[in-house]
């Protein structure tokens, strides 16, 4: 009874962390038409969010590991707050993702999206196209111009199959989802 009673406060713990963190990125939808002044007090709100749900996080995996028995939506806000850290910290619990991708407690499309991600946040190409990369362009206090682009990718001629290895659909399928996303197209240099 006390390991139920343990995973029981993991999920409800592990499930409010997860919920923070989505609803702090609410915004995100809405960006192309947001203020550059908009952009930063969200982004600020995120940051502090971020930092919270990292402390709850790592303090249960230092602790005990991957809890076994988790809800969904607890293994999955495990995953939010390791994509949504620091480099360190991505670093730290990739392994660990994998590990759980290949049991099939996260989606190998959450591994993908973590790996993509700390190549992008190393400034190196990722591996499956799961990055896109926003550049703005603010003259005073008007912002000029916004763009979006795939981030740099390792092996361009074989990125479909390494998508559908990890379950993810073909790239040109997911720029146009991105791009109805943000409203304006999405370049693959």
């Amino acid at each position: 009874m006390l390991i139920l009673y343990g995973c029981s406060e993991y999920n409800r713990t592990l499930e409010k962390v997860g919920e923070a963190d989505q609803s702090v990125r609410q915004w995100v939808l809405s960006m192309s038409s947001l203020s550059p002044e908009e952009i930063a007090t969200y982004s600020i709100k995120m940051v502090e969010t971020d930092s919270l749900n990292r402390v709850a996080v790592a303090n249960i995996l230092d602790k005990d590991g991957w809890p076994k028995g988790l809800s969904d939506k607890a293994n999955k806000a495990i995953w939010f707050v390791i994509v949504h850290s620091d480099i360190d910290f991505q670093e730290k619990y990739l392994p660990l993702i994998e590990s759980k991708a290949n049991e099939g407690i996260v989606d190998k499309t959450e591994y993908a999206t973590l790996y993509d991600k700390m190549m992008k946040n190393k400034g190196l190409p990722q591996r499956y196209g799961t990055q896109v990369n926003m550049d703005i362009l603010i003259v005073g206090d008007v912002e000029e111009s916004k763009t979006f682009s795939l981030w740099p990718v390792e092996d361009m001629e074989h990125l479909d199959s390494l998508r559908a290895s990890v379950g993810l659909q073909p790239i040109d399928e997911y720029l146009e989802i991105v791009r109805e996303s943000v409203g304006q197209s999405i370049t693959k240099d």
